[in-house]
């Protein structure tokens, strides 16, 4: 007798044609993003430099430079080095990642 469950294979388990479909729209969606956020940087280049780096307004827009503080280093404080920080962590976040194989 067959199963209809499949057997994950170095972790992964194969999936069949309607995975797949969401799968390569997903993949195109991300990369059209990518893509979007690519002339983004660009466009945003762009309006800095004819703003002469300033802040700036116009036609309903404004635009404002910010500023955020930098992360610490936490492993180069020498007075933490035998510190466990752990107990002072987030809770762990999980994400996952598609990618074209």
């Amino acid at each position: 007798m067959f199963s209809s469950v499949s057997v994950p294979v170095n972790g992964y388990v194969k999936q069949k044609k309607n995975w797949i479909d969401k799968a390569r729209e997903l993949y195109k969606l991300k990369r059209a993003i990518r893509d979007l956020s690519l002339q983004e940087k660009q466009l945003m280049s762009l309006l800095k430099e004819v703003s002469n780096n300033e802040n700036a307004y116009g036609g309903g827009f404004q635009l404002t430079r910010n500023e955020r503080i930098g992360g610490v280093e936490y492993s180069k404080v020498p007075e933490l080095l035998n510190v466990d920080l752990s107990v002072y962590r987030k809770p762990n976040i999980e994400f996952w990642k598609l990618e074209r194989i």
